[in-house]
Formats: structure tokens, sequence, C-alpha cells
């Protein structure tokens, strides 16, 4: 798949009028931003939005949509408010509308006027509540886009349509790593099953989410969305539209556009970030070695814009199936749950306190699906017995052990696995990409950065605090750092040992005539290595150290609190003489990050600024 760069901005100068939905929610909302920030040939976006009128609906656009902090990046362009609204708030149209409702609530007048001149239709509108109840799961994300389907087929310049799904509507598989395609439904016909629900009572719906969905899907989300994929699959020739299905993985904050960092609610693990912060969980249901499949949101967005321009030209038809563009990480780029959530950790513990704060016990620790309900039980045992035997413990605990309970139990389906999602036709997309769209997403992430950002975002953004992005940046880099030197270690065969206080070990690096030769020394505190010392026998010449081993060797047991500063001191010289070995530079900068790392969560802010001025 390869074409002329500027043919996509050639299709959105031709094509330059969309209708989007869910444009007051987090993905919508950055759709529509980088449009008008990136598409100027855009020339009228109908945003369908619900409402009790037309003036409600306007008013939501001009308070959750333009008020939100995401337009502050396109506000700066202009010398003034005036001119913004003239440029680029001009071209957006709010149409009172709602995807829960058949013709999707358009009065007469509105459905002809984005019938006339639509061109793209994007829908992100969905209920993104994991456990929601299934019937009004179902009124959305099943019904939904068959009732906008009805309406674009009215559409005679009608040119893209892109329906956003989730990477998780096969979540069921086994194996896990999931194709650009459907599969067959696990519960048969598609249409047979839409049939039954629809005939169903609230009680007999409400039996078939417990005794049938849930044993299959994880909750009603993912449920909904893959029978709306199959519907659209089995209608797919005779809708005869410009479908295509574009389903993200997890989605995060912005790597870059409009501002690293930019995140809004408390989806996927931007609530985990809020819930660690906020001290409201401390322990949760996950296995750090299972693949998280992040996916930026900016990116997830351009893939979306250039998947409308693909499925117009011609370049995803695939015979009598639905196009399907899965955009993800895990397949090229993968990053684990144990490094999303340790640098939660050590974030909260060392920024200033969400005002939100209930508790000042900041942990993060780690169970079994099985382990899990019995650890809650064993903690919150006292509490519990108080819920039980009178109103008044009720009414002090209910709500903190539902929290308690309910967050870390929801996503567990999700971080307990790993699935590997194909990404093929994105890789594809980008290399046809204008600059405008291209997003880079072959390269892979860069997670250390993207981890730090993304705490610092919703520190910002959702829990709406000013940062000290010094101090916070500073020592998030330092933790990154040292994970990522432990991965290149352990790859080498390198095995962690559980030491109480210092010792060191010897490592031995082959290089080209040198083999089995010791030439540093470790300095390993609490089981993690935290210093480097070069020998009188370094080698000027040192391949990368994929065959180091390291022999460890207790020495003393002296608390490091006590001797960091000293230790500091003694051996930082030492640690940072120059050398034309790569090998070495790198141990040395991982020792400056490592001994911050350490240090820092004994000393003061002005000791570790201290610290680090001195190394």
């Amino acid at each position: 798949m390869s074409t002329d760069p500027l043919r996509a901005l050639e299709f959105f100068a031709q094509n330059n009028v969309l209708l989007l939905t869910g444009c007051t929610g987090f993905v919508g909302k950055v759709i529509l931003e980088k449009v008008l920030r990136s598409l100027p040939q855009v020339k009228k976006i109908y945003v369908l939005v619900r409402g009790s009128s037309k003036g409600a609906a306007q008013g939501r656009v001009e308070n959750e949509i333009f008020g939100s902090r995401i337009w502050e990046t396109l506000r700066a362009q202009f010398p003034d408010e005036a001119q913004f609204r003239t440029e680029v708030m001009s071209k957006v149209v709010a149409i009172q509308g709602d995807m829960s409702i058949d013709r999707l609530g358009l009065s007469e007048e509105d459905r002809a006027t984005i019938q006339k001149d639509t061109t793209v239709f994007i829908n992100s509108a969905a209920s993104i509540t994991f456990d929601g109840p299934l019937k009004s799961a179902f009124n959305l994300n099943t019904k939904g886009p068959l009732r906008a389907c009805e309406i674009m087929k009215e559409m005679p310049h009608l040119k893209a349509v892109v329906q956003i799904s989730t990477s998780y509507v096969n979540a069921y598989l086994q194996p896990q790593h999931v194709d650009e395609k459907i599969y067959s439904h696990p519960f048969g016909n598609p249409e047979d099953v839409y049939k039954k629900i629809q005939a169903m009572s609230d009680d007999e719906i409400n039996d078939y989410e417990r005794d049938c969905v849930l044993k299959t899907y994880p909750n009603t989300y993912t449920f909904t969305k893959s029978l709306a994929e199959h519907l659209l699959q089995s209608r797919y020739s005779a809708l005869q539209l410009p479908l295509v299905i574009v389903r993200p993985s997890v989605i995060g904050a912005a790597i870059s556009e409009p501002v690293p960092s930019w995140v809004e609610g408390i989806g996927a693990f931007t609530g985990i970030f809020v819930a660690t912060g906020l001290g409201v969980v401390q322990e949760w249901v996950a296995d750090e070695t299972k693949v998280v499949c992040m996916i930026p949101v900016d990116i997830f967005a351009k893939v979306t814009l250039m998947a409308a321009v693909a499925i117009a030209a011609g370049y995803l038809q695939t015979g009598s199936d639905v196009p399907i563009v899965q955009v993800g990480t895990s397949s090229h780029c993968p990053i684990t749950f144990g490094q999303m959530f340790r640098p939660s950790l050590e974030y909260w513990r060392v920024a200033r306190a969400p005002a939100g704060r209930i508790s000042d016990d900041i942990r993060v620790h780690l169970y079994s699906v099985e382990d899990f309900p019995r650890r809650f039980q064993q903690r919150f045992r006292k509490e519990l017995a108080h819920v039980a035997e009178s109103e008044e413990g009720k009414r002090k605990y209910q709500k903190l052990l539902k929290r308690a309970w309910e967050i870390p139990a929801s996503k567990g389906w999700a971080t307990t696995s790993t699935w590997v999602f194909e990404t093929k036709k994105a890789f594809e997309m980008d290399r046809m990409a204008p600059k405008e769209l291209q997003t880079g997403l072959e390269k892979g992430v860069d997670w250390e950065t993207y981890t730090k950002n993304y705490l610092l975002g919703t520190h910002e953004f959702v829990l709406g605090e000013e940062v000290d992005r010094s101090i916070a940046m500073d020592f998030k880099a330092s933790t990154i750092l040292l994970h990522r030197f432990f991965v290149a270690l352990e790859g080498a065969g390198v095995a962690e040992t559980p030491v109480n206080g210092f010792a060191t070990a010897e490592v031995d690096v082959e290089g080209a005539s040198v083999a089995e030769t010791p030439v540093t020394r470790v300095v390993v505190v609490g089981g993690s290595i935290v210093a480097l010392v070069k020998s009188s026998n370094v080698p000027e010449e040192v391949t990368s150290p994929t065959s180091c081993t390291l022999r460890f060797v207790r020495l003393a047991t002296t608390p490091v609190w006590k001797s960091g500063p000293r230790l500091v001191q003694n051996l930082s010289s030492l640690c940072l003489r120059r050398s034309s070995s790569d090998v070495l530079r790198t141990y040395r900068l991982f020792v400056r990050m490592a001994l911050l790392s350490s240090i820092a969560q004994y000393a003061s802010v002005a000791d570790f600024r201290s610290l680090r001025s001195n190394l």
C-alpha cells in the first residue's frame, strides 16, 4: 500500500464536510482538535451531541468541547479569542441528536442538513462503562452504529464511514494473537443473537448477561462492541457503504499532540493512576509480566483519519468482508503491566499530594485473580464486619470497600492476560500519510518518556492541579532508567540477588581479546544495584554488555540512608570517569540514575537536589 503523501490532504480538501459523534468524550475530542488544527482544508464539521434543545446542544459544544484545555495549543496560534471563534469554532455546527434513539433523534431539518453535504462520518460514540448493564450497552454500542448506517445510506456524497470499535472484541480468543479480521461469533449467527436480545424482557436480559455473556466475554462493553462488528459484517453487502472498522487497544494519554501528556477522563490506565495517587486503591489484580497493549490517543486519532482516506481510495477493501484496522503496540513494542504500575508508585510518592487524596498509604501490590479475594478479606476483615453489623459501619466503610474491590476487580480480565494485536494496516497507511498525519507507530514508543508524561498529565489535566514538573520528571527519569537497565541485564542472564545491605559483585565482560576479565565492581543496596566502580584494569575496547555475568558477595549491612551521601562523594568521581567504551558510559549513566533512585526515597527534596548536582 503506497500513494502520493499529498493525497490525504487533497482528499480532505475535496471532501471537506465531516460528521463526528462522541466529541464530548476523550477520543472524539482529540479527533476533532486534530482536524481543526492540522487540516484547514476541512470547511465544516457537524458534531452530534445530546441536548434537550438546539440551544442546549450548542451549549455543550461551547462548554464541554471548547471549554477543554485541549484547545490551548490551537488557541495560542490566534491573537485573541474572537479570531479563534471566527476561524475555528465557526466551522463546528452542533446537531442535536442521540445515538441511542431511532433515526438518531434527529429533526427532519437536521437530518436533511447533514445528509446534504456530509462526505466523511466518524463514529466514536459509545458507552465505555465496562460493567454497565447489558440493556443500555446493547442500545448504544450495538444498535447505535446500525441506526447511524441507516442515516448514512441516504448521504449521496459520502466517501468514508469509520466505525471505532475496540481490539478487545476478541478477548475470549485462545491463543491470544488477534488478526485484523472478524472471527466467528462464539454464540452463533449474530442476527439470531441480535433478535433474541431484542425480544427479551428486562429480567431476561439481566439473566442473559449473567448466565451467558459474562461467561464468555469479560464485560458487556466488549460483547456489545463485538456484536456490532458482526452485524455490520452480515449486513455489509446490503448497506453498500464505504465502511472501515478501526480497533484501538488501550487508549492512553497523548504522546505529542496537542501537547505531550494531554489526557481526560478516568478510563483505562488513567483511572489506575488516579486511584493510586489519591490513595483509594493500593492492591490490584494484575500480572506484572503480562503485556498491556497501550496506544497514545493522538496516534490513534491520526490512524482514524488516515483510515477514512484509505477506504475512500480503495486501499482497504477485502472483497465481501468489512475492512478492519487494528491500532496497538503489543506486536512490535510491548510494555508490561509492571512497567506501567511501578512508575505510578514512584511518581505519587515524590509528587505533591493531590487535594483529593484520602490516604497517604501509597502502594502498588499486585495479586492474581485467585489471591485477590482472599487478600481483600484479610485486609478489610474489620471493616467488613462493621458493615455487616451496623448502619454506622455501612455509612463509614461501604463506599471505601466498594471502590477498593470494584476498581481493581473490574480491570483484572485485562491486567492478567496478554493479547498481541496485528497492526500491519496501520503501518501501511502511515507510509502513505502526509507529515500532518504520520504517527511513526512502526518505529515504536519510548515508554520511559511516555509513562512519565502520562503521570504528569493525569496529575495536571485530570486532577486539575499545578505540577512541579522539574522534581517529578527528574525523579521519574531515574526510576525508569533503573528499570530499563535491569531489563537489559536480565536478558543477558543476570539475576537479582536479595541483599539487605551492601554487597559487591564482579562483572565479567567478553571483549575482542578479553574473556572473563573482571572490569567493574557493583555496590548493591536492598537487592538493587546502585553504584558502579571502575577497576584499574578496564580494557579500552569492550563489546555490548550482552555477555555480562554477575557474582555477588555479601560485605556489610550498613543502611543506605546513613551511608548514601558519603557513598555519593566517594564513588561519583570513580563512576563518572570518561572512557571510550560505550558499555562503561552506559554503566556510569546508570550509576547516577540508580543512586538518585535509591537515595531519594530517604532524603528531603533539598537533599535530593544537592545530590543530583553533585553527581
